[in-house]
């Protein structure tokens, strides 16, 4: 190939400059083996370490906040390699280890109810029974008191010019329902202080009975009960305006899924999760006494308590164990096709905090250390019981955690934070590790040479690349309009895309000449992105390299394909 060829047929597209600017995903492939990395091996000890500190602390809040006395909880880590955790730990309070009711001693299968997890369960059976599709589709069209509500709406000119008073059923999706941008309200009636006071409190005034909600807070409410309270209250905001937290949205969810496929909730929750991936400890009902943690009286903990409806929004049951199996699930595809469940972990919305956005219905978590990387979260409360399940795609990684007792919330989220703050980077290291050995070095023939290594830095690190004689590193600096090859960065980072024998990769040319100098959000942008597959040549991207692998999955070739040749590797 002539450099005047080339040159021809370059395109002059913007450079992320300044500090590295990966393209978003993951840095290296997953690690086959984290459980030979030493690296990995090292934090897990150290989290574990945390942990029994924390749970056996005379002074426990100066370790890590969580009261071992009062918080029994689970926490299992999970991949997508096998069956077994890569960590597990387990404490039980006191108080449950005297206990004459449930377990005495919590363990993998030990059975807690997983408060609003159960909005991710509901959101998973939508998705394998109707598909992505339906996010579309207006619930009016699924749910019979909805649709009368938006006919009246329709027909009534002042309601339909009262946006303050009166949701605009006609126009709520079912992804926004699932995603919390409904507009609808944050709860009904379980919160509600009317309700839950015997009299007016000081400050407020005396209702009329028609005003409190009569049900909720001791039962649950029935269906014709919930929807004369929902279309009584007052919409939040627009319809995709921003993400409001509601729990009556998944309700509403539930009710439209029974319509969709005309099963209930619980025997769909049997043949789409329950039967197919064998979890032995979830439920819909209550399960028997003596598999589950039960923290204090079944009504005060909420541990028996029929959430009817609400099941859909946060009334499920389950163990470390099946959540596990459920996380691995979903990292796998097992249960949907691999490109929905790539469009499924996705934000949907931001919030008003840069690192938390919303999915359908996930808590995405965005890590800026060490590099840019989602997580994508559920959280769940219900009475004496929090849960948190995170997953990272980029990793095929994730974790649960289960707790039962006082202060839960507070809990859950601490040991959240841990586990992230130990394993993430653990894992993005162990990536690293195994990519050295498995892609680092030097591939030449007659004709060509390229050579890269692995440092601090995400991505693997091309340091020379020539082909025909010619340097092409100096050719893209010419091209790229920069001065000196110092300037260039050339980093390749996992594409995802694989066939048999072979591991796509694309690279980052970025000018890091100028450093991180930048005025403003949009001139310190990361702008790699605009630049993938900018310059071509035959139809095919210059910053495409594919490599050949053995059976092991260590490069034996490399091939950039815009140049029509394979490179094998020598051997040291």
């Amino acid at each position: 190939m002539r450099a005047s060829q080339f040159i021809l047929l370059s395109t002059l597209s913007p450079l992320a400059l300044g500090k590295l600017c990966p393209i978003q995903g993951p840095a290296f492939p997953t690690p086959k083996d984290v459980t030979s990395s030493s690296i990995f091996t090292q934090a897990k000890n150290q989290l574990l370490s945390t942990l029994e500190k924390a749970t056996h602390a005379s002074n426990i809040t100066e370790v890590l906040g969580v009261d071992p006395d009062s918080i029994s909880f689970s926490l299992q880590v999970f991949n997508t390699k096998n069956d077994q955790p890569l960590l597990e730990y387990y404490h039980t309070a006191p108080s449950i280890q005297n206990s004459t009711v449930g377990v005495r001693e919590v363990d993998a299968d030990t059975v807690f109810r997983i408060g609003s997890v159960s909005k991710l369960w509901t959101v998973l059976m939508l998705l394998i029974e109707k598909g992505d599709a339906s996010f579309s589709e207006p619930v009016a069209k699924y749910v019979p008191e909805l649709r009368d509500a938006a006919i009246e709406l329709r027909q009534n000119v002042t309601m339909r010019d009262d946006e303050v008073d009166h949701l605009r059923w006609d126009e709520v999706t079912i992804g926004e329902l699932a995603s919390h941008m409904a507009g609808v309200i944050r709860e009904y009636a379980s919160v509600d202080i009317a309700a839950l006071s015997a009299s007016a409190p000081e400050g407020f005034p005396t209702l009329p009975k028609s005003d409190i909600p009569q049900c909720g807070t001791k039962v649950a409410c029935t269906r014709s009960e919930f929807f004369d309270g929902i279309l009584k209250s007052h919409p939040i905001l627009h319809t995709s305006a921003t993400p409001i937290y509601s729990n009556p949205s998944f309700q509403i969810l539930g009710y439209a899924l029974e319509t969709m496929t005309n099963q209930t909730y619980k025997s769909l929750l049997e043949r789409d999760l329950i039967k197919p991936l064998g979890l032995s400890r979830s439920s819909y009902d209550k399960p028997e006494d003596d598999t589950a943690i039960i923290p204090g009286p079944a009504t005060s903990s909420l541990y028996g308590v029929d959430a009817g409806g609400e099941t859909a929004a946060g009334g499920l049951y389950s163990s470390a164990r099946d959540m596990s199996t459920v996380g691995r699930a979903i990292l796998n595809s097992t249960l949907l096709r691999p490109s929905l469940t790539r469009r499924w972990m996705k934000p949907r919305a931001h919030t008003s905090s840069l690192e938390i956005s919303v999915g359908a219905p996930w808590e995405i978590v965005t890590l800026t250390s060490p590099r840019t990387i989602d997580l994508y979260a559920k959280q769940g409360d219900l009475g004496m019981y929090s849960s948190m399940f995170v997953l990272s795609p980029e990793h095929d990684i994730g974790f649960a955690i289960l707790a039962a007792g006082e202060s839960t919330t507070k809990a859950v989220t601490l040991i959240t934070d841990l586990t992230i703050n130990n394993l993430i980077p653990a894992i993005e290291n162990a990536a690293r590790e195994e990519a050295k050995i498995q892609f680092a070095g030097e591939y030449s023939s007659t004709n060509a040479t390229i050579k890269i290594t692995i440092d601090d830095q995400p991505g693997l690190k091309v340091t020379e690349w020539t082909n025909e004689s010619v340097n092409i590193m100096q050719l893209l600096v010419a091209n790229l309009g920069l001065q000196n090859v110092s300037d260039l960065s050339v980093r390749l980072y996992p594409s995802g895309l694989k066939a048999p024998g072979r591991v796509g990769f694309r690279a980052a040319f970025q000018d890091v000449s100028e450093g991180d100098s930048g005025i403003g959000p949009v001139t310190r942008a990361c702008t790699t992105w605009l630049s993938v597959d900018s310059i071509i040549y035959g139809n095919v991207g210059v910053d495409e390299f594919v490599f050949g692998v053995d059976g092991s999955g260590r490069a034996v070739s490399v091939s950039p394909r815009a140049l029509r040749v394979e490179i094998p590797r020598v051997e040291e």
